[in-house]
């Protein structure tokens, strides 16, 4: 048996580059920086929309109070008349019809789903200089976008591209072997070995001045190739691995923007007309998992088949029934809520996805049938490590052309990655790459035409 994370996190050790950063910490920067410009400007009375109790108690209402003055916190429902924030703090806690008359400088909407109609509810008031739809903020101004409150976030690692960027940046302006040395880190980290590939490349100079760097690549090098050992020496097993590559939101009439992708897809069997039923990934979840396009029609019946667990899925049974171990990897596992653990996040690279589905099939004895699933390089808010984390394109309908750059940069580099592992896998492994609804322009509503269910197959 072979832990690949663990051979590759003691290999970040042995070269002092093992650092793991908090997604909450980075949630936690986004919120200040969006507070604090917000109070320079119009002032330090704070009313917070939106309650949310963790085990860490407040943690929201404590950030915030180290940058103005709250004066109230509203909430559909209170749960009570007032909340103590720590010992020195106590709250009011007032419901929406008590709260009408509030003034304030700074109004803050910690909502994760309703924030834009609550937004549009507030504002229309005009009795707030500021109001703050914070998620929508987040997720426009630094490509933030996950399933959780900043309250709900413990010790969750973070597994974006930003991270990645950051260090870039960095780099870049310091040139120097201690900024290289945690940009390297961050790469392996994230499993990214395209981004650390290429960052050795542009570094040559220290590469060749700091036999550290010379190393750590040797290193790399060598566990890859232990890797691809196991996975050949598995070709004894009578049935071939099979890997489905799930490609979110990519349509057939994107197929340019993965020129490596294009080009393997040329050497086997591909469907020039294949459609989704819907331009939504829920119907082509169950399509292919339970073989029921009905279902898509009842929001009850998706509920009760998703909490039933991936085991009670179609697919799944057929694949087990013909003695293959099933393995799933990424985004796609939070429609399955007994599935979802710290890599369901929206936010993690796709290399962590793939890097653990290796993983699972070096250790497993039986042939595995493995679904990866790509969300956040070629889903809204299409980030990848040298993309900008702007994502102007979920701030209003009609706006999906100010992201077409970053669409394409972020597609680049998703190719690159499922290149990468594909030759990872090695020749007898048996690849199926599709994607499970074509590209839509309006977030919030979308168009149901060819080009949004033209999809990969």
């Amino acid at each position: 048996m072979l832990d690949i994370n663990n051979e590759l996190d003691c290999i970040l050790k042995k070269y002092g580059i093992y650092k793991k950063d908090l997604l909450r910490t980075r949630l936690e920067t986004a919120i200040c920086q969006i507070v604090s410009e917000s109070i320079k400007k119009y002032g330090k009375r704070i009313v917070v929309r939106g309650l949310k109790y963790s085990e860490n108690g407040y943690p929201l209402l404590k950030l915030l109070s180290e940058y103005g003055n709250i004066i109230a916190v509203v909430d559909k429902k209170p749960f009570a008349d007032t909340v103590c924030v720590d010992k020195q703090m106590e709250l009011n806690i007032l419901d929406l019809e008590h709260a009408t008359d509030i003034e304030c400088d700074v109004y803050i909407i910690n909502s994760k789903y309703q924030g834009k109609n609550i937004y549009y509810d507030v504002i229309s008031s005009k009795q707030n200089k500021c109001v703050i739809d914070l998620y929508t903020e987040m997720r426009v101004r630094y490509g933030i976008f996950g399933p959780k409150l900043y309250e709900e976030y413990g010790d969750e690692t973070d597994f974006s591209h930003n991270k990645i960027r950051d260090a870039y940046i960095k780099f870049k302006e310091e040139q120097n072997e201690e900024s290289l040395g945690e940009l390297l880190g961050k790469c392996l980290i994230n499993r990214d070995f395209v981004t650390f590939f290429e960052v050795l490349d542009e570094a040559q100079k220290f590469v060749a001045e700091n036999h550290k760097f010379y190393e750590l690549k040797k290193d790399i090098v060598d566990l890859l190739e232990k890797i691809k050992k196991c996975i050949k020496n598995r070709r004894e097993n009578p049935k071939q691995d099979i890997i489905m590559h799930w490609i979110d939101q990519a349509g057939y009439d994107q197929l340019e923007n993965f020129p490596k992708l294009k080009k393997i897809i040329s050497t086997g069997l591909y469907f020039e007309n294949a459609y989704a039923v819907t331009p939504y990934t829920i119907a082509t979840v169950m399509c292919i998992f339970y073989q029921d396009a009905e279902s898509i029609l009842n929001r009850d019946d998706i509920k009760r088949k998703l909490e039933g667990g991936i085991e009670n899925s179609l697919l799944y049974r057929n694949v087990v029934d013909k003695g293959y171990s099933f393995v799933m990897w990424g985004g796609l596992t939070g429609h399955w809520p007994i599935q979802k653990n710290e890599y369901t996040e929206y936010m993690v690279a796709s290399s962590v996805y793939y890097w653990n589905m290796l993983n699972s099939i070096i250790n497993s004895e039986k042939p595995v049938f493995g679904v990866v699933g790509c969300l956040t390089e070629t889903h809204e808010p299409w980030m990848s490590p040298k993309c900008d984390e702007k994502n102007p394109s979920f701030e209003f309908y009609g706006s999906y052309h100010l992201s077409e750059d970053k669409i394409k940069k972020s597609a680049l580099y998703y190719d690159n990655v499922v290149d990468f592992y594909t030759d990872m896998l090695g020749e007898k492994t048996i690849n199926i790459y599709m994607s499970d609804h074509g590209k839509w322009e309006d977030i919030n509503l979308r168009r149901y035409d060819d080009y949004s269910m033209h999809t990969i197959l």
